[in-house]
């Protein structure tokens, strides 16, 4: 006898009754409810010969095949209610929404990332128009400021240019204060600064380390413990300048004009002083110690220099006291040992 295949695979009708009242009772959030309406099918269902214990198996069959979200809140708006309504979450589908949030979570962090990356380089041609903007503003500032010897509009402002890497070859800054200024890694040849003032501000020093002040002009400036270490002077004037306690320490200075400078107490271990012009210049002299209130006898420090030349020193004034490499002080007919206090002039 052959048998329909459609007509066997059709849904019992008691089986689909069965669904339609256990679809009913899962869809309740109570669980105290839930409990009521089962306990009052499981009494209808001793009436068509099933058992409670065989009725609650068979729901728990479906429960298996079909797990329910529960109703949304009535007040969606209280926070509250949402955390009750997620707790009533089936364990699978709880677990399933969480991994759908974290999946969503982390997408959306990367595509925050890859928006903020698109912005930026969107946007960049529009922060370096900005930035223009702002560095012709304040190199107009500087102008104004150097014109009226303005001191802290030129210190500032050349500050800032410096820092973000700007040309300031040039210049003409004679005649200004600008004591105290960094100019750290300056980009400064050919640049002015004919008697200025360039020495302490607060117990803070000019700063001209790392600079590149290729032939520029110091003339007459006072630059008392001016830090020109590692510094490019070649070619630089720095005749009659005031360099009490310099530091000169692996500065550049070959065809450097010293003439008639004041060099008490300035480090040069290090310095390339290839043909470096010390005619007249001032070795030694009496400077004031504000550690002890009272005056102190100090000299220039060469030790460690470099193409120094007996004929160089010899040049200068009251060079006899100054500290010398070993081999040179036996060029000058000096002592071969340094006076002790020239180690001291070495820290």
């Amino acid at each position: 006898m052959s048998v329909d295949k459609s007509q066997s695979e059709e849904e019992i009708p008691e089986v689909k009754e069965l669904r339609e009242k256990f679809l009913i009772i899962a869809k309740i959030s109570d669980p105290l409810t839930r409990e009521y309406q089962f306990a009052l099918l499981e009494k209808e269902a001793e009436k068509i010969g099933l058992s409670a214990e065989t009725y609650r198996r068979l729901f728990e069959t479906y429960l298996r095949d079909n797990q329910f979200i529960p109703q949304y809140p009535q007040k969606f708006w209280v926070l509250k209610e949402w955390s009750n309504w997620f707790s009533k979450f089936p364990y699978p589908k709880k677990l399933l929404f969480k991994k759908g949030w974290i999946l969503i979570l982390e997408k959306g962090v990367l595509i925050s990332l890859i928006f903020a990356v698109f912005k930026y380089y969107w946007e960049a041609p529009q922060r370096e128009k900005q930035a223009n903007y702002q560095t012709l503003q304040v190199w107009f500032m500087v102008s104004s400021a150097i014109e009226k010897k303005a001191t802290g509009g030129i210190i500032i402002g050349l500050e800032h240019l410096n820092k973000n890497g700007e040309m300031l070859r040039n210049l003409n800054l004679d005649n200004v204060d600008a004591s105290g200024i960094n100019l750290e890694n300056g980009k400064l040849s050919n640049v002015n600064f004919q008697n200025s003032q360039l020495g302490c501000q607060k117990k803070i020093c000019s700063n001209f380390k790392k600079a590149n002040l290729y032939q520029s002009n110091f003339y007459d400036a006072y630059l008392s413990k001016i830090d020109f270490r590692e510094t490019n002077l070649i070619d630089a004037n720095l005749q009659k300048a005031y360099l009490e306690q310099a530091k000169f320490q692996n500065a550049y200075l070959y065809e450097a004009n010293l003439e008639e400078a004041e060099l008490k107490g300035a480090k040069f271990q290090g310095a390339d002083l290839e043909k470096t012009n010390l005619k007249d210049a001032i070795m030694c002299g009496d400077v004031f110690d504000q550690a002890t209130s009272s005056k102190k006898y100090i000299c220039a420090n060469f030790i460690g220099a470099k193409n120094l030349t007996a004929e160089q020193v010899k040049s200068a004034k009251n060079w006899e006291k100054a500290c010398y490499d070993r081999e040179l002080r036996i060029k000058l007919n000096l002592p071969p040992e340094n006076p002790d206090d020239c180690q001291d002039k070495l820290k």
